[in-house]
């Protein structure tokens, strides 16, 4: 576990000072705390990610810590499964206990990511530019924090659920696969917009689309009013992060099932795949 916590800390480091020098860069040396975190997700000095090609892999490119951080811990209980179910579960017959440990020790490894890694880039920030802090500025970190932490949480532990039944380079592979496509579905956007569509249509398409919910440049809120106020869109913060929650709390309990019914694998999965 100690292991695991370093390389977790390692990666929020290296993740961090990239996407500093990568993509923090206010236009004359003096940055906001909110404008930082505007430009985790997309945004471009005070303006908000659009939804063309090049911004878009942009986005992608902002997300790689993230993927990162699935390709690391997608195999986490996926490799009890495949070399030492029968030990564990004979040791701690009660699964649920047992999945219960994994779940913290999995949130631990996330949180600590997610906070090592915003540290980080803010740090790295602060000794290159001017940084302006503020109360709406933190409130807005810690959305930011919170969405993907559940996120990548719910990915996580996705790809895992996968990988007992699919084997876990075809499960990470998938979860790659939609969550790439969702994004690039993100470019449909433009078209809607330039045949004049309603706004209410756009903005179903966007709510409908889980990657939108992370790109807090398009959020709405009453109480960061100053900090959202060249937002693109108007999807509701709060919603955005009630969204991720839910499909957490929903992947936890078809977890909780599968390893209640599932033993040692039979086959390997990875070389089925070969």
């Amino acid at each position: 576990m100690h292991h695991e916590k370093r390389v977790v800390i390692l990666i929020g480091i290296l993740s961090g000072i990239c996407i500093s020098l990568g993509f923090i860069r206010p236009f004359d040396g003096v940055i906001t705390l909110s404008e930082l975190v505007l430009q985790l997700s997309g945004s471009r000095g005070e303006l908000s990610m659009s939804c063309n090609l090049v911004e878009l892999i942009g986005f992608m490119l902002r997300m790689m810590p993230n993927y990162i951080m699935i390709l690391v811990f997608g195999n986490k209980l996926y490799g009890h499964f495949c070399t030492a179910s029968i030990y564990v579960f004979s040791r701690c017959p009660n699964r649920m206990k047992w999945y219960g440990k994994e779940m913290l020790q999995l949130i631990n490894f996330i949180c600590i990511f997610e906070l090592v890694f915003l540290s980080t880039t803010a740090i790295a920030s602060v000794l290159r530019y001017q940084v302006i802090f503020s109360v709406g500025g933190f409130i807005l970190l810690g959305c930011h924090a919170l969405i993907f932490m559940l996120w990548n949480f719910t990915l996580v532990l996705l790809v895992n659920l996968l990988a007992i039944n699919i084997g876990s380079s075809a499960a990470f592979t998938l979860v790659m696969v939609v969550q790439m496509t969702c994004t690039a579905a993100l470019s449909i956007i433009n078209i809607l917009t330039k045949m004049q569509i309603k706004q209410d249509i756009i903005y179903v398409f966007l709510w409908l689309n889980p990657v939108a919910h992370t790109v807090l440049g398009w959020h709405r809120s009453t109480l960061l009013e100053v900090e959202l106020a060249n937002s693109r869109y108007s999807l509701n913060l709060v919603t955005s992060i009630l969204i991720p929650a839910l499909f957490c709390i929903v992947t936890v309990l078809m977890g909780g099932q599968l390893i209640q019914k599932k033993d040692l694998l039979a086959e390997d999965m990875e070389m089925e795949t070969i």
